[in-house]
């Protein structure tokens, strides 16, 4: 529906969806109507929009973080794999990359890692 309304890509999608969750409807988007879901897809693509450089950022924090995520995961698993260990340094080397840049929006520049 979210692709159909906004006429956008599927990489658009989690994004325009976790703007309507987020910042529209403060919640689940199971119980809204189809109008409601229709105009609030065209409201969150316009929040996008507003501020792209922002939700790119945010996107790419987040899947930097349950990249990490999933790393660490493997990692423990496997503690003796240096290959795992790599990765995991690797992915957290990500995130906090993701994170500085996320903060450039967030943060007083004075406040900034």
């Amino acid at each position: 529906m979210i692709k159909a309304v906004t006429g956008r890509g599927s990489a658009l999608v989690p994004v325009v969806e976790r703007i309507m969750r987020e910042d529209i409807f403060h919640g689940p988007l199971d119980w809204q109507s189809p109008e409601d879901l229709t105009a609030a897809a065209t409201e969150a693509l316009a929040i996008y929009e507003a501020d792209k450089e922002f939700h790119d950022a945010d996107t790419r924090f987040r899947k930097a973080r349950w990249a990490r995520v999933l790393a660490e995961r493997q990692a423990l698993e496997a503690p003796n794999s240096q290959t795992l260990r790599d990765s995991l340094k690797t992915a957290q080397e990500a995130e906090q990359s993701a994170l500085r840049d996320l903060q450039t929006f967030t943060l007083h520049p004075a406040q900034t890692v």
